[in-house]
């Protein structure tokens, strides 16, 4: 729905964005598991860098009709130190 945002209803919007923040609080909180010696601001930017990358890895797929091409890239984001393996 992010891809459709300036065209949502306001309810809508509200409800996007907590999505999208919830999210990415989440992975700021297990990114700092990770590491607890890593600033904050840098584990918020990974956090939101990992979420945008991952929608961009469905919206990628689903323009494909290839859930294998989902597989692949977030793969390749584990491989290339984007999602941390541990």
């Amino acid at each position: 729905m992010a891809a459709e945002y300036d065209d949502l209803p306001e309810a809508v919007k509200v409800e996007v964005t907590a999505f999208a923040d919830d999210n990415i609080t989440w992975l700021s909180q297990v990114l700092s598991l990770l590491d607890p010696s890593r600033p904050v601001e840098a584990v918020n930017q990974h956090a939101s860098a990992i979420y945008a990358a991952v929608g961009g890895a469905q919206l990628t797929a689903r323009g494909r009709g290839s859930i294998s091409m989902y597989d692949s890239i977030v793969e390749a984001y584990r491989l290339n130190g984007l999602i941390p393996t541990k």
